[in-house]
């Protein structure tokens, strides 16, 4: 007479444990400084202007967030009506609690945006694409990550672009049209911009 094997089932609880992501790295591990230097910045305003169709709205958007220190969201979201292009002034409409304040603009500034006002005529914002409508923040990110990875900036990864602070380290003079404005305006410049490296540097 045979005997019954009875085999051990396997259990199973029907859900599915996903394994953990990787941690994520200490910044000082992948870049040794936090933000970018004037001369890098050139480079990569010069840069952005020479990539896709829009070359001078790229570039005129990267020198006014770095000029008044500007996040995405408030780049994406500058609007004609706070430009004032004969006095010089742009008021500016901090996220995330910011303070609002109206800034100067130099003369680089000025005749960029003037260009940019003949070449998208009658829209209401500053920054739009070929619809007239407002660029999206992820626009803004690739097209700065894009710019990036065409430069040997030190410390950029080339997998994880990481977000680094524009940072001037310039001083405002009071503008002489406003006397609201104060004598001098430290620029905070503490914009969010991507830095990206497609290959090895």
């Amino acid at each position: 007479m045979s005997k019954v094997v009875e085999l051990p089932q396997a259990s199973f609880s029907g859900k599915y444990e996903k394994p953990a992501p990787p941690r994520k790295p200490k910044n000082t591990n992948v870049r040794s400084r936090e933000h970018l230097t004037p001369a890098e910045v050139d480079k990569l305003i010069a840069t952005a202007g020479k990539i896709g169709r829009h070359g001078h709205r790229d570039r005129t958007l990267v020198l006014v967030m770095y000029r008044h220190g500007l996040r995405v969201s408030e780049a994406v979201a500058l609007r004609w009506d706070q430009v004032d292009l004969d006095a010089g002034l742009v008021h500016i409409n901090r996220r995330k609690n910011g303070t609002p304040s109206t800034h100067p603009l130099g003369g680089t500034e000025i005749r960029a945006l003037r260009k940019l006002k003949r070449d998208y005529p009658a829209t209401q914002y500053v920054f739009v694409t070929e619809r007239k409508g407002p660029m999206t923040d992820s626009a803004v990110r690739k097209l700065i990550a894009r710019a990036g990875g065409r430069l040997r900036l030190p410390g950029a990864s080339a997998h994880a672009a990481p977000q680094l602070r524009l940072q001037a380290g310039q001083r405002w003079p009071g503008h002489p049209r406003d006397p609201a404005l104060p004598g001098t305006q430290e620029h905070p410049a503490y914009g969010k911009v991507h830095r990206a490296g497609a290959g090895e540097v």
